[in-house]
């Protein structure tokens, strides 16, 4: 399998969660879902998704495990706030970005030079850098998180495929060589059968 391959089915990945996350508030009965603040890798809230319909249920108990789900960092959509926070949300939007970007310029990201790695380093430690400092001070601007967010996933996808795409490469043309060169002893092989089948008759 090709690395843009994987790319792409990353990217199909990454746009169906977004799109059932989005459909999820919607679906749910409305003002069902607010007041979710819990904490992450636990399921807070099992009995409400078990009133639920299975669609929804199952997207917010998994938001429910992924994500703090805190009302006031969530997007409100059909009076229900969505699965998962705002950063979470846009980290998502980044990452399907990033992933199109690499996909379309798959060549010119495993060409990245010194100075392009450390910009995409740098933006990547943005978001760590922006949830310390929210935690130390309190600052909370919801749509400055959004973008902060936004950019470092594209960087760390950006990151992500060109040091696992020239490994992948890297393997690629390894088997490709050995392939080749099978091929060639094989048809070497057949050659000289071919010249004593002749002789012998």
């Amino acid at each position: 399998m090709r690395p843009q391959t994987v790319l792409l089915a990353l990217l199909i990945a990454d746009a169906a969660m977004m799109t059932v996350f989005i459909a999820a508030p919607f679906i749910a009965p409305s003002g069902t879902a607010l007041g979710l603040d819990g904490s992450v890798g636990t399921i807070d809230h099992p009995d409400i998704w078990s009133d639920m319909d299975p669609f929804s249920g199952s997207v917010y108990a998994l938001g429910d495990f992924l994500c703090h789900q805190e009302e006031a960092r969530s997007f409100i959509l059909g009076d229900n706030q969505m699965p998962v926070c705002i950063r979470d949300f846009s980290l998502m939007i980044g990452a399907a970005i990033g992933l199109a970007l690499c996909y379309w310029r798959y060549a010119d990201v495993l060409a990245m030079g010194r100075n392009e790695v450390l910009v995409c380093l740098v933006l990547f430690a943005l978001t760590p850098a922006e949830w310390v400092l929210e935690g130390a001070t309190g600052w909370d601007i919801w749509y400055i998180r959004a973008v902060i967010s936004v950019v470092s996933a594209m960087a760390f996808v950006a990151l992500l495929t060109k040091y696992v795409g020239q490994g992948l490469e890297s393997v690629i043309g390894r088997v490709s060589e050995r392939s080749q060169g099978s091929h060639e002893i094989a048809i070497r092989v057949n050659h000289t059968l071919y010249k004593i089948a002749i002789r012998v008759n």
